[in-house]
Order: structure tokens, then C-alpha cells, then sequence
């Protein structure tokens, strides 16, 4: 009778570690239709669960000056309804021309352009490097300008060469 209730018991051990070892892979699963799971409908777009809690987390700061959960909830849900709703309205009235479209391609690129620019001036400063000059056919010509490489050095090194250390690595003095 004893081997008998130890088997039973042994068995239901092991059908129970088996069954939460299984359940993990269950849950993960459900987690993603959790999450794009349909929160509601706005014509021809959708609210996911995934939309509104990041929307919530966005705006929890509001928590702090005295807003409830529930009217934070109703000021994010509205939020993504107007939203949407625009949204349709936009699809169903503007329409661009393929110029419309090229122009604006344009203007983002030049814009990207302008920025990297400012940017690589801005470095070439900082490394006192040599700017680009352009040739007479107008295409660019890229200097490579040597870089500036940091090496953890000792303090008895800093000492011997003159070098000033700046969190654990050498500094070219500025004179």
C-alpha cells in the first residue's frame, strides 16, 4: 500500500513540474495577443491594448499633480480616438501628387544633409582638422584627419611626459 501512494505521489511530482515548466512558453505566447489585442474601433483603423499602455505610460507623469487613473485612462483613450479619427479624415481628403512627394523627399534630405554637415564642422573643430576644399568639378573630395586615440596611462607617466590625465586616460595639454 506504501509503494503504491509513493508511486502516485512521484507521479503527480513529476506531472506538476511538467506542467509549469510547460506553462511558461503558454504565457509568453498569450502575452504578444495580450498586447495586439483590438482595443476598439475607429472606421477603418484599430486601437491596440499595446497603443493605449504606452500611450498611459507616456503620460503618467499627470499621476503626480493629482489626476486619478481613471481620468488619466479617459484623456489617453480620447486622445487616441481624435487621433485616429484624424487619421481617416486625412486618408479620405489629402491625396499627393507625385511632385507633392518628390518635393518633400527633397526638402528632408536637405535638411538630413544640412545637419551632418554642421555635425562633421563641428568635429573637424574639435579635431583641428583640415576642411574639405572642393575641386573645380564640384565633387567632394574627404580627407581623412587623423584621430585622436585614448590609452589608460599611470599617474608616474603623466608625471615623467608632462601629460595631464583626464578620467584615467591622456589629454593633449591646450596651451
Amino acid at each position: 500500500m506504501k509503494k503504491i501512494i509513493a508511486c502516485i505521489c512521484s507521479v503527480l511530482v513529476m506531472f506538476t513540474a511538467a506542467f509549469s515548466f510547460g506553462a511558461c512558453s503558454i504565457k509568453t505566447k498569450s502575452s504578444e495577443r495580450y498586447y495586439d489585442s483590438v482595443v476598439a474601433y475607429v472606421g477603418d483603423e484599430v486601437i491596440t491594448r499595446q497603443e493605449v499602455i504606452s500611450m498611459l505610460n507616456n503620460y503618467s507623469m499627470y499621476l503626480n499633480y493629482g489626476y486619478t487613473y481613471d481620468s488619466l485612462f479617459d484623456i489617453v483613450y480620447n486622445m487616441l480616438l481624435n487621433q485616429k479619427i484624424l487619421l481617416n479624415e486625412a486618408r479620405k481628403e489629402i491625396t499627393l501628387t507625385s511632385a507633392e512627394k518628390n518635393e518633400i523627399y527633397d526638402s528632408v534630405r536637405s535638411s538630413i544633409n544640412s545637419t551632418l554637415d554642421s555635425y562633421e564642422s563641428e568635429v573637424r573643430k574639435l579635431l583641428d582638422a583640415d576642411e574639405v576644399k572642393e575641386d573645380e568639378d564640384k565633387t567632394d573630395e574627404i580627407k581623412v584627419f587623423e584621430r585622436y586615440s585614448r590609452t589608460a596611462v599611470s599617474s608616474v607617466r603623466a608625471e615623467e611626459t608632462n601629460e595631464e590625465i583626464v578620467s584615467g586616460f591622456i589629454a593633449p595639454k591646450i596651451e
